[in-house]
């Protein structure tokens, strides 16, 4: 059970903007536990190195956005 839960934790998630939750919630950028997909008809490889970079601009995006806030809520509240 905990290699799934790992698994999991790792995985892009649609209700979290496209994040996995570790990332989400602790903000740390960490690899994703797949770097390949094989296609199980075709006996192929595709490789995601990709994946990493595009976490990266996603928890780029979400810094930017949490400071927005913060910025808009501390202006409100002064």
């Amino acid at each position: 059970m905990d290699v799934i839960q790992g698994t999991l934790n790792h995985m892009l998630n649609d209700r979290l903007r496209g994040m996995a939750p570790v990332i989400y919630f602790t903000g740390l950028s960490v690899a994703t536990p797949l770097s390949a997909f094989v296609n199980t008809v075709t006996k192929e490889a595709a490789d995601i190195a990709w994946l990493d970079s595009t976490c990266t601009n996603h928890m780029d995006e979400l810094h930017e956005a949490t400071d927005q806030v913060h910025r808009e809520v501390g202006a409100t509240s002064a």
